[in-house]
């Protein structure tokens, strides 16, 4: 369940199968989402994450967070 709950296919995805049927209620916009994809909030470890990366890319080169 926990695999199929993150899986954001449309036609896969848990969330979307239960927001449906009227059993989810959003707290963010697919707006905000998209812009949280992009740009983490910056109390977050993903903020955190995406900023160390950026830092040893320059110097390092050898970080990436990517699977």
């Amino acid at each position: 369940m926990d695999l199929q709950w993150a899986d954001l296919r449309e036609d896969r995805s848990l969330v979307v199968a239960l927001e449906r049927a009227g059993r989810v209620k959003r707290m963010f916009t697919a707006e905000q989402v998209e812009q949280a994809a992009d740009w983490a909030p910056e109390n977050t470890r993903a903020y955190l994450r995406g900023y160390a990366v950026e830092i040893f890319r320059t110097c390092c080169g050898l970080v990436d967070f990517t699977m």
